[in-house]
């Protein structure tokens, strides 16, 4: 019984440190229509360093759109600004980008800016 223990808390170990070591990655949270890579939003969750992390993607051409149609409705003091706490700004939403800027974020340990939902 205490070999078992000390062969599952080698294990652990082990695993801590496959998952501090590898690089981020994400899932896309459901979306009920086809992406448009050169103008959307969409959430994606990523996981890095036993860490579960919320962000939205998104374009520049997308926000352009927004503020255009905020000027229009009233929203956001009639389209002065758009705001989104957890935003990454991609010139092209595809699952290559958001890998790379990923890994690029988290070279320069700047995952914790995006808001933590879980601790694995």
């Amino acid at each position: 019984m205490e070999k078992q223990k000390k062969q599952d808390k080698k294990q652990d170990k082990n695993f801590e440190k496959i998952l501090r070591e590898e690089k981020p990655s994400f899932t896309i949270i459901p979306y009920n229509q086809k992406i448009n890579p050169d103008c959307d939003l969409i959430s994606i969750n990523v996981f890095y360093d036993k860490k579960a992390y919320y962000a939205d993607v998104t374009t520049l051409e997308y926000i352009n759109k927004r503020l255009i149609d905020y000027a229009f409705t009233g929203e956001n003091a009639n389209g002065l600004y758009f705001r989104d706490k957890n935003m990454i700004i991609l010139k092209k939403i595809t699952k290559e980008n958001i890998q790379k800027t990923l890994e690029d974020i988290a070279r320069y340990g700047d995952l914790e800016t995006l808001t933590r939902i879980h601790t694995i």
